[in-house]
């Protein structure tokens, strides 16, 4: 655990460093004075033009070096801020919701049988993660920004689980129809990227990537859809394992999470992707609680509709045997 909080923390230090490093030379300037002078236990004095310039060219020596612009006596200011936290707080998200299957994967390699879960939630997280891990290396190999990198390390481990999950899953499918879904979703996973093998073929690398980048923000849309691949068999068996609903809450926080870190950097290709995903998670949730969670069991309800079936066929044959009685007593009056 302490190893994965370690990677968790170096990579949101890196995203959060990765944006300082994008501010211009002034910014840079103001950035190290100000640190400086706060990390300080003396009071801030008005410096002259010529220690301005001093100062200047002692930020611009740190940034062609790669050095740290921060002071170490006031590095900890620096990262631990509600922006690097909020990234933190996101990439741990991520992980969380690319290892949310691990317990219904566990379950049903245990029961040898898939029961009623469905393929396509594991699939689409395999198969977003190794999107997203390509637009990382194809985007460093355009631009040569290390910082796309940290896409690639942030997904890594959601390409291995995904594969993992998918073969489980095609391991113990006892269902013929759940397996052929399988091979139809893995058929379509493959002919994306046979599409961007050809986008790169057939246009410039910049138009490349964008389409690269819009096909994985697509595809993390299509994570968060994915359950609804099983919401009729929830209705229809009441069974929550139709749905998996520890994906389902991890998606959840981690689309209110990349909202807001959307919203903070203004980013409406983090945004709006999130925000359809957050849709979706609450339809999911909304079905899950009505079918399966407050709902009573399928095996109460057939026979709640067995004893009131058999209590109106008694009504039935309670009137009939009433009107029996009654024509009878009419016919002897008759004949008397």
């Amino acid at each position: 655990m302490k190893v994965w909080a370690s990677l968790l923390w170096s990579l949101a230090v890196a995203m959060d460093m990765e944006v300082e490093m994008g501010v211009d030379m002034e910014e840079s300037t103001q950035l190290f004075m100000r640190l400086n002078a706060f990390g300080s236990a003396e009071p801030v004095k008005a410096d002259s033009p010529a220690a301005v310039a001093e100062q200047a060219q002692a930020v611009a020596v740190k940034v062609e070096t790669k050095q740290p612009l921060v002071p170490e006596r006031a590095s900890w200011l620096h990262v631990v801020s509600f922006a690097f936290m909020l990234k933190f707080l996101c990439i741990c998200s991520s992980v969380l919701m690319q290892m949310a299957p691990m317990r219904d994967v566990v379950k049903f390699r245990n029961a040898k049988s898939t029961g009623g879960y469905e393929s396509l939630p594991l699939v689409m997280l395999a198969t977003c993660g190794s999107q997203w891990c390509f637009y990382g290396l194809f985007a460093f190999a355009v631009t040569g920004n290390r910082g796309f990198l940290v896409v690639v390390y942030a997904n890594a481990l959601g390409v291995v689980l995904g594969v993992f999950y998918t073969i489980s899953f095609q391991s113990f499918c006892d269902n013929s129809i759940k397996a052929q879904g399988l091979y139809t979703y893995l058929s379509f996973g493959a002919s994306i990227f046979v599409f961007q093998a050809f986008t790169m073929i057939l246009y410039a690398p910049e138009i490349a990537l964008l389409v690269s980048g819009a096909v994985a923000a697509t595809l993390s849309v299509a994570v968060s859809a994915s359950p609804l691949v099983g919401i009729d068999e929830l209705r229809r068996t009441r069974n929550a394992d139709a749905m998996p609903a520890d994906l389902i809450l991890a998606c959840f926080l981690s689309c209110v999470l990349w909202m807001l870190c959307g919203v903070m950097i203004r980013d409406l290709w983090i945004f709006v992707p999130n925000a359809c995903g957050l849709l979706f998670n609450c339809i999911q949730l909304f079905a899950l609680w009505k079918y399966a969670w407050s709902a009573p069991p399928l095996d109460d309800d057939v026979a709640a509709e067995k004893a009131q079936l058999q209590a109106k066929s008694l009504a039935c044959e309670d009137e009939l045997t009433q009107h029996e009685i009654m024509v009878v007593s009419s016919g002897g009056t008759g004949d008397a």
